[in-house]
Order: structure tokens, then sequence, then C-alpha cells
């Protein structure tokens, strides 16, 4: 099996995406297939907000968008809450991350695809204005935004000590997988404070529990302008 998936328990996510930066990728150099991320999702017990087990599956061709109601946010979105199954398209450095980070932060991204579907059964005015012309709606977009480019601000209670800042987005660990040295000044993602005791030394369980509480919680991550750009290189070591 791929070093970076059997060792990910042991390192950060950061520590990942250098590892493949660096070329000391695993023994083959090739990215795990579908049976590797299946066998550790079924080892670590992944399951989403149903208590339906995590499945990575081969991602179908793409099908001509019609509208933002009927593009990959159902289909994709939808399979994962019904069926646990999880999209993932071969060989593929951005579906990778993502799966490392369903192994991180199991229970935060199982809150965050119950989130989407809440979103896809609206029938309100500003929902179907939205999905009529194309559009998502403010929360999808937050919900994506996050999903794809979020940090994560941890506070002590009270904001009485320093910040600790750590990569959610699988697109961002695409970035510096990809592209480690290049415009990480002028990157962002999108930030999600969340308060914890020691936060610094917080284990990625506590911060998985805190987040997904979080992410459940009424009026979070309804409009992405609600929430701050947070430069990338903050939560670089």
């Amino acid at each position: 099996m791929n070093i970076a998936v059997r060792n990910f328990h042991s390192a950060s996510l950061f520590a990942i995406a250098k590892l493949r930066a660096s070329g000391e990728w695993s023994e083959t150099g090739k990215l795990p297939d579908l049976d590797a991320l299946n066998a550790m999702a079924k080892s670590l017990n992944i399951r989403n907000s149903n208590g339906i087990p995590i499945t990575f599956v081969p991602q179908p061709p793409r099908r001509r968008r019609k509208s933002a109601a009927g593009s990959d946010l159902p289909g994709y979105e939808a399979r994962i809450f019904t069926a646990g199954e999880v999209q993932t398209r071969s060989a593929n450095l951005h579906d990778y991350f993502n799966a490392l980070v369903w192994f991180t932060y199991p229970a935060a991204k199982a809150a965050l695809n119950f989130r989407h579907h809440l979103q896809k059964s609206r029938s309100d005015d500003e929902a179907l204005v939205a999905w009529k012309n194309g559009r998502r709606t403010p929360c999808q977009d937050a919900l994506s935004l996050f999903d794809e480019g979020g940090i994560l601000v941890i506070s002590p209670p009270g904001s009485t000590g320093p910040d600790t800042y750590k990569i959610f987005g699988h697109a961002l660990l695409e970035l510096i997988a990809a592209r480690p040295q290049d415009h990480m000044e002028k990157v962002g993602g999108l930030g999600l404070r969340i308060e914890l005791k020691d936060g610094a030394r917080a284990t990625d369980a506590e911060i998985d529990q805190r987040l997904a509480a979080l992410i459940s919680s009424p009026g979070t991550l309804e409009n992405p302008s609600e929430y701050p750009t947070i430069p990338l290189r903050l939560a670089l070591p």
C-alpha cells in the first residue's frame, strides 16, 4: 500500500502534501487505487451522517450541466448521503487529497455532506431563483468553498492565546503538492474559527468532533462573505 496512505494517521496532511512534492511518494511512485483507499476507509470505519460506510467509487463521465441544481452537487453529494459513495477519479491528486481529508476529519466531512443534502431540499424563492439562473445558493457556495479551500482557525476559549491554523480544504493540499513554492504568498482560504482548549496540541479527532458540531450548528457557513480569507502561509509550518 502507498506509504502516504498507510502513514497518514501519524503525519499531518501538510506533511503528506510535501511528501508528494518532494518526489518521495511511495514504493511505486503512483497514487493509491480505489481498493487501497477503500481498505483504509474500512479499517477506520469511515461513515456518512446516516451511518453508511464510505466507499470510493469510479466517477462516471461528466454530464452536461443544466443548472447548479442539476450539476455536480446533487449527483455527487446525493450519492454520498444516500449510499456512502464518494465518486473518485483514478490517479487524481485532487480526489486523493479529498479521500485523505475524509480519513482525517470524517465527522466534519459527513456534516458538510448532510448540509449539502439539506440545501437540495430547499424550495424557497432564493434557492429556486439561484438554480433557475444556473447558480448555487450562498450557503452552497460557503459549504463548497470551505470543503475545497477551508482553513481552520483554532483558538483557545475566550481567545486568550495565539491561534493555530490547519488546512482542511483538499484543493489547497493539492496546490501544495503540485506547486509547493509557487504563489503561496498570494493564496488564501475560507477561514472558520473553532474554540478548543490547548488548540495547538489538539488531536485530529478532537478537532473533527468540534468542527462537525460547528458545521451542524444553525447559522454556520450560510454565506461566504461572512468569513475571512486566511493566507495559506499561516497554515504552513
